[in-house]
Protein backbone atom coordinates (compact mmCIF):
# COMPACT_ATOMS: atom_id res chain seq x y z
CA UNK A 1 0.00 0.00 0.00
CA UNK A 2 2.98 2.38 0.18
CA UNK A 3 3.35 2.63 -3.60
CA UNK A 4 1.58 6.00 -3.39
CA UNK A 5 4.11 7.34 -0.88
CA UNK A 6 7.02 7.70 -3.24
CA UNK A 7 9.21 10.66 -4.11
CA UNK A 8 11.61 10.62 -7.03
CA UNK A 9 14.82 12.63 -6.83
CA UNK A 10 14.69 15.70 -9.05
CA UNK A 11 17.64 17.12 -11.00
CA UNK A 12 17.69 20.02 -8.55
CA UNK A 13 18.57 17.62 -5.69
CA UNK A 14 15.24 17.69 -3.87
CA UNK A 15 12.40 15.19 -3.92
CA UNK A 16 8.93 15.72 -5.32
CA UNK A 17 6.03 13.56 -4.15
CA UNK A 18 4.32 11.73 -7.01
CA UNK A 19 0.96 12.98 -8.20
CA UNK A 20 0.67 15.99 -5.85
CA UNK A 21 4.16 17.44 -6.55
CA UNK A 22 5.04 18.48 -3.00
CA UNK A 23 8.71 19.44 -2.60
CA UNK A 24 10.17 17.39 0.24
CA UNK A 25 13.54 16.57 1.77
CA UNK A 26 14.75 13.48 3.56
CA UNK A 27 14.26 13.97 7.30
CA UNK A 28 17.50 14.62 9.24
CA UNK A 29 16.92 11.37 11.18
CA UNK A 30 17.13 9.39 7.92
CA UNK A 31 19.99 6.88 8.02
CA UNK A 32 20.47 6.48 4.27
CA UNK A 33 24.03 7.34 3.28
CA UNK A 34 22.97 8.44 -0.22
CA UNK A 35 20.09 10.09 -2.01
CA UNK A 36 18.19 7.31 -3.78
CA UNK A 37 16.66 7.94 -7.19
CA UNK A 38 13.26 6.82 -5.83
CA UNK A 39 12.42 7.07 -2.11
CA UNK A 40 9.48 5.26 -0.55
CA UNK A 41 8.47 6.86 2.73
CA UNK A 42 6.23 6.06 5.67
CA UNK A 43 5.59 9.56 7.00
CA UNK A 44 5.21 13.04 5.56
CA UNK A 45 6.32 15.49 8.28
CA UNK A 46 5.48 19.15 8.05
CA UNK A 47 7.61 21.50 10.15
CA UNK A 48 9.15 24.69 8.84
CA UNK A 49 10.01 22.46 5.87
CA UNK A 50 8.37 19.41 4.25
CA UNK A 51 10.13 16.16 5.15
CA UNK A 52 9.66 12.47 4.46
CA UNK A 53 10.66 10.14 7.27
CA UNK A 54 11.26 6.40 7.57
CA UNK A 55 12.56 6.13 4.03
CA UNK A 56 13.80 3.22 1.95
CA UNK A 57 15.16 2.96 -1.57
CA UNK A 58 12.96 1.48 -4.29
CA UNK A 59 13.49 1.01 -8.00
CA UNK A 60 11.18 2.72 -10.46
CA UNK A 61 10.79 -0.61 -12.27
CA UNK A 62 9.29 -2.12 -9.11
CA UNK A 63 6.70 0.65 -8.95
CA UNK A 64 5.77 0.23 -12.60
CA UNK A 65 5.43 -3.54 -12.19
CA UNK A 66 3.63 -3.61 -8.85
CA UNK A 67 1.26 -0.66 -9.32
CA UNK A 68 0.81 -0.07 -13.06
CA UNK A 69 -2.66 1.35 -12.43
CA UNK A 70 -1.17 4.11 -10.26
CA UNK A 71 1.88 4.79 -12.42
CA UNK A 72 -0.14 4.83 -15.67
CA UNK A 73 1.35 7.68 -17.70
CA UNK A 74 -1.99 8.65 -19.23
CA UNK A 75 -3.12 9.92 -15.80
CA UNK A 76 0.25 11.05 -14.48
CA UNK A 77 1.18 14.74 -14.11
CA UNK A 78 3.86 15.98 -16.51
CA UNK A 79 6.93 16.40 -14.31
CA UNK A 80 10.39 14.89 -13.94
CA UNK A 81 8.84 11.75 -12.42
CA UNK A 82 6.75 11.39 -15.57
CA UNK A 83 9.86 11.57 -17.73
CA UNK A 84 11.68 9.10 -15.48
CA UNK A 85 8.75 6.70 -15.73
CA UNK A 86 8.72 7.11 -19.52
CA UNK A 87 12.37 6.00 -19.59
CA UNK A 88 11.57 3.06 -17.29
CA UNK A 89 8.64 1.91 -19.43
CA UNK A 90 10.77 2.22 -22.59
CA UNK A 91 13.58 0.20 -21.00
CA UNK A 92 11.11 -2.44 -19.77
CA UNK A 93 9.59 -2.74 -23.26
CA UNK A 94 13.06 -3.14 -24.78
CA UNK A 95 13.92 -5.84 -22.25
CA UNK A 96 10.66 -7.66 -22.97
CA UNK A 97 11.40 -7.50 -26.69
CA UNK A 98 14.93 -8.79 -26.14
CA UNK A 99 13.77 -11.70 -23.97
CA UNK A 100 10.98 -12.57 -26.44
CA UNK A 101 13.50 -12.61 -29.30
CA UNK A 102 15.90 -14.71 -27.27
CA UNK A 103 13.15 -17.17 -26.38
CA UNK A 104 12.18 -17.39 -30.05
CA UNK A 105 15.80 -18.02 -31.05
CA UNK A 106 16.24 -14.66 -32.77
CA UNK A 107 18.47 -13.02 -30.15
CA UNK A 108 21.96 -13.66 -28.88
CA UNK A 109 25.13 -14.15 -30.95
CA UNK A 110 24.69 -13.44 -34.63
CA UNK A 111 21.74 -11.14 -34.07
CA UNK A 112 21.57 -7.88 -36.00
CA UNK A 113 23.51 -4.88 -34.73
CA UNK A 114 20.30 -2.95 -34.04
CA UNK A 115 19.09 -5.50 -31.49
CA UNK A 116 18.94 -4.08 -28.00
CA UNK A 117 20.77 -6.06 -25.34
CA UNK A 118 20.01 -4.80 -21.82
CA UNK A 119 22.78 -4.55 -19.24
CA UNK A 120 21.14 -7.17 -17.06
CA UNK A 121 20.28 -9.65 -19.83
CA UNK A 122 21.76 -12.53 -17.83
CA UNK A 123 19.42 -11.97 -14.91
CA UNK A 124 16.71 -14.53 -14.43
CA UNK A 125 14.05 -11.96 -13.50
CA UNK A 126 13.69 -8.24 -14.23
CA UNK A 127 13.57 -7.48 -10.51
CA UNK A 128 16.74 -9.37 -9.57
Amino acid sequence: GFFMQVSPLERTGHYLTVKDNQVVSLHPSCVLDHKPEWALYHEFVLTSKNYVRTVTTVRGEWLAEMAPHYYDLTNFPKCEAYRALERIYTRMAQQEKYHAQKAAGAGGAGAGSDDYVPENAQRKHRWD
